[in-house]
């Protein structure tokens, strides 16, 4: 999934999310691997590798297996790791 515009949704069980430059996601996503140079608001579950790119924005509940955020991008909020490809048990109970 490429996200170029405005976009207010829950995707689940995704492979991979992009969001360019130009795109804001807003919602909840669980999903495989995301690489975010636009904005993503809510709560994110990446099971595998989270690229945050220098023009990246990511707020809310966050969820990772790996992380990589380049210099100039942000992430703010809750933000945990992913354990064995589920959510940690803290999070899991949520």
């Amino acid at each position: 999934v490429v996200v170029e515009g405005k976009v207010e949704a829950t995707l689940s069980d995704s492979r991979f999310v992009e969001i360019a430059e130009t795109g804001q996601f807003k919602g909840a996503a669980e999903i495989d691997e995301a690489e975010i140079r636009g904005r993503f608001e809510g709560k994110l579950s990446v099971r595998g590798r989270l690229l945050i790119r220098g023009t990246g924005r990511v707020m809310g509940e966050i969820a990772y297996g790996q992380i990589e955020v380049e210099c100039g991008g942000e992430l703010s909020g809750t933000v945990q790791t992913v354990a064995s490809g589920r959510l940690a048990t803290s999070a899991a109970a949520e």
